[in-house]
């Protein structure tokens, strides 16, 4: 009985405190190049944020700090693993590894200039990573048929996503790049997505705008690869992938010929230009389908209005992502059920197994930078975010039947059983 009550009380009695996170965000700053080594610091930036997506994106139903060594979509996050996990393992008393990946996430947002993202913790990470097995479950650069058709499976495979978050949460691609290393990522050039941007190294609304507003020509050398050049025929200064694309058009569905050119896109004022969305004219050279549904939210963002709306829903919709399994949603981004907790000024005890709410989304969040001694909300910062509900896993239903007797008696029953 008191080997029972320890492992218990080891699940709902713990706490984090503002100052231990605040420990731990500022470990993980420390690891960011500054802005002097732009190329340096747009690579931490873009593996700080990927390995939360892949996290997410792996096994099982929900994030668990743990990704399948042999599979080949994981590639490069060894390299952002090996500067990330060291500060993990430094507060792993106070933080899961899966807690901690979703926070380096978070900071490399707001180093990259955006929104803060609503952290809560409690999140559990695997036994052996050598056992996990993902098979995918990314969505790829080049798939066949309609890309966009595919981004839809891979996402609704792991939730209920809106569109409307789904072509947010791409613009990630505003930071980072890829590598031109077979070894170790993609084999796409590197080259960042955002010409002028930094060097990759700011997140940034222009992405969308740049999709429609920019020419952009397919390669014939890189399957999936669509390059920009400020001068015809000169040196490429940025990329698309054609699951990027695909929030506009159909790629599949574009008949360029043998000798013409194979370009989209142009005429809407150079990067971060709009297209259509800014009034511009989009040349269409292969006569590609529209995605119409993603091309609506595309030309939403992508007026230069609105970026202060993206980096809301996209902050919005990557805590939902973190939270896949522990949280759930419902219509508008509100949150009716959580079994993570907040963090307080105080170590006090938190039940992480039946901690249910319903909220209204806010925009007046916990930033990761500044954690709030009075955060006790369970909102989204988004007002205006569309999801729809994601159902608890078996395991939660499982975990909350076992602990349905209200929290606080729980705990004090749990607290007092250590002193039989």
């Amino acid at each position: 009985m008191k080997f029972l009550a320890f492992f218990l009380l080891a699940q709902g009695c713990s706490g984090l405190t503002t100052t231990q996170l605040s420990a731990v965000i500022a470990d993980l700053r420390g690891i960011i190049p500054p802005t002097s080594q732009r190329t340096e610091r747009m690579d931490v930036l873009g593996g700080m944020l990927r390995l939360p997506f892949h996290d997410a994106f792996g096994s099982g139903t929900s994030p668990d700090g743990c990704v399948d060594p042999n599979e080949k979509d994981h590639n490069g996050l060894e390299v952002v693993r090996a500067i990330v996990d060291p500060v993990c393992t430094q507060h792993a008393a106070h933080l899961s590894r899966t807690d901690c990946w979703a926070l380096a996430g978070n900071v490399a947002i707001e180093a990259a200039g955006g929104d803060a993202v609503k952290f809560r913790f409690g999140r559990t990470t695997c036994a052996d990573e050598q056992l996990v097995v993902d098979t995918d479950l990314l969505p790829l650069a080049n798939p066949d048929g309609n890309p966009w058709t595919h981004v839809l499976d891979v996402f609704n495979l792991r939730g209920a996503f809106s569109v409307r978050e789904i072509v947010a949460l791409m613009g990630a691609h505003s930071i980072g790049r890829p590598s031109s290393d077979p070894n170790l990522n993609s084999g796409f050039s590197a080259l960042p997505w955002v010409a002028g941007n930094l060097n990759g190294a700011t997140l940034t609304s222009a992405f969308y705008g740049d999709i429609t507003g920019r020419p952009w020509e397919k390669s014939d050398d890189i399957p999936g690869e669509w390059l920009h050049s400020p001068q015809p025929g000169g040196v490429s200064d940025s990329l698309m992938l054609n699951t990027d694309m695909s929030m506009v058009i159909d790629t599949s569905s574009c008949n360029f010929g043998t000798n013409g050119p194979k370009t989209f896109g142009g005429n809407g004022g150079g990067p971060g230009g709009g297209g259509p969305a800014a009034g511009g004219a989009v040349s269409n050279s292969g006569n590609c389908a529209f995605n119409a549904e993603p091309y609506a939210e595309v030309q939403r963002y992508a007026e230069p209005a609105n970026q202060a709306l993206w980096k809301s829903e996209f902050s919005a919709a990557i805590q939902k992502m973190e939270e896949l399994g522990y949280s759930t949603w419902s219509l508008g981004g509100i949150i009716t059920d959580t079994r993570l907790c907040e963090v307080t000024d105080t170590s006090e005890a938190c039940d992480t197994s039946n901690s249910a709410s319903t909220t209204e989304p806010s925009s007046n969040s916990a930033s990761t930078a500044v954690p709030s001694s009075s955060s006790t909300s369970t909102t989204v910062p988004s007002s205006n975010l569309a999801s729809t509900t994601e159902p608890l896993s078996q395991a939660s239903k499982v975990s909350r039947a076992v602990w349905g007797l209200p929290s606080a008696i729980l705990l004090a029953s749990l607290c007092a059983l250590i002193l039989v």
